[in-house]
């Protein structure tokens, strides 16, 4: 986003992000323009250019938003009554499932669009909400390792990774064959819990 944030207008804002949301949602990045944005927005052209750089930049905001979302949905699984294994499958389940049912949060899972705004887009906040999980999970994991609810033997940094390479899996099942999905998938998860049990 740019512009003078005491000059922006909180509304317009929310227009331009509920107007490509829906636009995104319903017809695809690709197929969406900035003056259906406009339109739908009932704004300006010109006026778009006053919140965000470009399609690209609108499009990250609204998936950094949904994945605020997602952030809080997963600090939710965090906090539920129940044994620190089951909490861990929940959140992975929860959080591919998330990413499948939501059409723009699914955009992400198309190789060429999750690079070009993972690489393209390098600044610290845009950065630490692509890292979310390492700064969301990793006190609790060691809280469950310290109590013994999880293996203490099992190095974070690496079951961290785990939890990313289920992603990435999913991200390039067609390389790996689609004809093995979702087993694939639940092979991964399983053998994570398995190590993490004691």
């Amino acid at each position: 986003m740019k512009g003078d944030p005491l000059s922006k207008d909180i509304n317009i804002e929310k227009r331009l992000l509920d107007a490509a949301t829906k636009l995104f949602t319903n017809n695809g990045y690709k197929k969406t323009k900035v003056s259906q944005i406009t339109k739908e927005a009932d704004v300006g052209t010109g006026t778009f250019y006053n919140y965000f750089n470009s399609k690209d930049d609108i499009f990250l905001e609204i998936y950094l938003m949904k994945h605020d979302d997602m952030k809080k949905e997963m600090t939710q699984l965090i906090s539920e009554d129940k044994k620190a294994i089951d909490i861990i499958e929940d959140i992975l389940r929860t959080f591919l499932k998330r990413m499948k049912e939501d059409p723009i949060l699914r955009m992400f899972l198309n190789k060429k669009v999750h690079h070009k705004y993972r690489d393209g887009y390098d600044s610290k906040r845009k950065k630490d909400k692509f890292e979310f999980a390492y700064d969301l999970f990793f006190p609790y994991f060691k809280v469950w390792q310290k109590s013994c609810e999880i293996n203490p033997e099992v190095d974070l940094r690496i079951l961290l990774a785990s939890f990313d390479s289920v992603f990435y899996v999913e991200l390039y099942k067609e390389d790996i064959g689609e004809q093995h999905f979702p087993e694939v998938i639940n092979f991964l998860i399983e053998s994570i819990l398995l190590k993490l049990k004691i």
